[in-house]
């Protein structure tokens, strides 16, 4: 059994995911390089400055008051986007009054009730989009221990698609690791996806994300949004994952790191050394915009040193 905290069972995602990341190689085309690029993305209505935006967290009042609202203060700062996991309808309305584009992440409520309305109150709080949890359907796991599972049970296309057509925003289906989840998605009117594996908590051995963004993005077309999360650590990874297929990426781990050492000002300070990081790599390639980065510029290496 795993000694480790925050993992399932035996914790071999998390050391995988590492690994994926550094299995793609870039192709920087020197001939090609450039000094000034263009990172501002259109999502979901709202022109961003970057495609990076915190990812939807909950439970981090450990780290420090309000820290859901103090991500939504750093991300209007930085011109970027927000998200919102579990929360009170109270908090809704604080990031709604920063004033920041929002989207709010629904977990899998085992009472479809209690869903629906926290549904309707997104879009009565003007959230940029909403969305459900949909890997969450079997609680979370740390180690052998199962947390909240009582709460939560798998939901069907039907009452998904129910919810996606009680409101007129943009719904987001979050934790879809499969092109068959992701065309049921598209088919059922959602507007993105954001792949994770929720922090590798929900189940041991699953496909990393980074894995299959590509048969993902091939699937859905270039209409549908797509965010990825998960293991992003640094601005080479977040040049993978456009590459191969992702429209913005999620930071999550890096962002409650940013609040431990210094708020919302913290926040800033890593999401702007993560977009530096990502302009060099732009830079090397020869892509002035984001629409310019695509599968040729990264390489599947077949090694991994340690």
């Amino acid at each position: 059994f795993t000694k480790e905290t925050n993992q399932v069972e035996t914790g071999y995602d998390r050391k995988v995911s590492e690994h994926i990341f550094k299995s793609f190689a870039v192709i920087p085309s020197y001939f090609d390089a450039v000094e000034e690029v263009d990172t501002t993305v259109d999502l979901f209505g709202h022109r961003l400055s970057f495609p990076i935006i915190p990812a939807p967290m909950s439970r981090l009042t450990n780290i420090t008051d309000k820290p859901i609202v103090k991500l939504a203060q750093a991300a209007k700062t930085l011109g970027t986007l927000t998200t919102l996991g579990i929360s009170s309808e109270e908090m809704l309305t604080e990031v709604a009054d920063v004033g920041v584009p929002a989207i709010k992440i629904i977990k899998p409520y085992r009472d479809f009730e209690k869903m629906k309305s926290m549904v309707k109150a997104a879009q009565q709080n003007k959230m940029t989009a909403v969305g459900v949890d949909m890997d969450y359907s079997f609680g979370k796991k740390n180690g052998d221990q199962i947390f909240l599972a009582e709460a939560f049970s798998p939901k069907s296309t039907a009452q998904i698609r129910e919810l996606v057509e009680m409101v007129e925003i943009p719904f987001v289906i979050k934790g879809s690791l499969s092109k068959k989840d992701a065309l049921i998605a598209k088919e059922i009117g959602c507007s993105g996806l954001l792949i994770t594996n929720h922090g590798n908590t929900t189940i041991d051995y699953a496909v990393q994300p980074l894995e299959v963004l590509p048969k993902i993005r091939e699937a859905v077309g270039p209409e549908m949004k797509i965010i990825i999360d998960g293991g992003i650590r640094r601005g080479s990874d977040i040049f993978k994952c456009l590459a191969l297929g992702a429209d913005a990426v999620c930071i999550g781990r890096m962002a409650w790191m940013g609040l431990i050492v210094d708020e919302v000002n913290g926040v800033i300070e890593i999401f702007n050394i993560l977009n530096d990081e990502l302009k060099r790599y732009m830079c090397s390639t020869g892509a002035t915009r984001l629409k310019d980065i695509n599968p040729t510029m990264v390489m599947k290496r077949d090694y991994i040193l340690p």
